[in-house]
């Protein structure tokens, strides 16, 4: 009875969500990147695809890559991982059911460069590294990208190299 009955409280299948926080964060970041790719069709971004009779949005789809744009914030680090390990998913799904179309997927990730954490407490850089350590393996293992990004014109100019690739 013990074991039947913690399958009724069992997060296993279930979709995480996303805080509102971290939401606000990723949709700045996307904006700030969108508006300095202006001169690609805005049809490339926030793309919605249905999935597994769910309807996913992805960042930028574009001929065969795939980008989800996400930020890793130190102190906010756990919100921000659970929400990087959604698109993380989201763009495994997308490469697995549309295998031939999506050549490369990518978590493009805004982000402190390491040498800027002096501010943050010990704790808070410890766990931002963990993460990012963490976010890494997670991609590996699904086939996906994760590419850190120190600003939005940098995770810009890395979307114009896919194109152009």
């Amino acid at each position: 009875v013990r074991l039947s009955a913690s399958f009724g409280f069992s997060q296993f299948g279930r979709r995480q969500t996303i805080t509102d926080s971290s939401r606000k964060a990723f949709e700045d970041w996307a904006i700030r990147v969108r508006t300095e790719l202006a001169q690609i069709p805005t049809q490339d971004f926030n793309v919605h695809v249905r999935l597994a009779g769910k309807r996913v949005q992805f960042g930028f789809l574009h001929h065969g890559y795939a980008a989800n744009f996400a930020v890793l914030r130190p102190g906010k680090t756990p919100n921000d991982t659970k929400s990087i390990k959604v698109k993380l998913f989201d763009l495994e799904s997308l490469r697995r059911e549309q295998a031939p179309a999506i050549s490369r997927a990518e978590v493009l990730v805004g982000c402190p460069a390491e040498a800027t954490l002096s501010p943050f407490s010990a704790r808070e850089v410890e766990g931002f590294q963990r993460s990012m350590e963490f976010l890494e393996g997670e991609a590996h293992a699904r086939g996906v990208e994760l590419v850190r990004c120190t600003t939005h014109m940098a995770a810009a100019d890395h979307i114009r190299l896919r194109i152009a690739a």
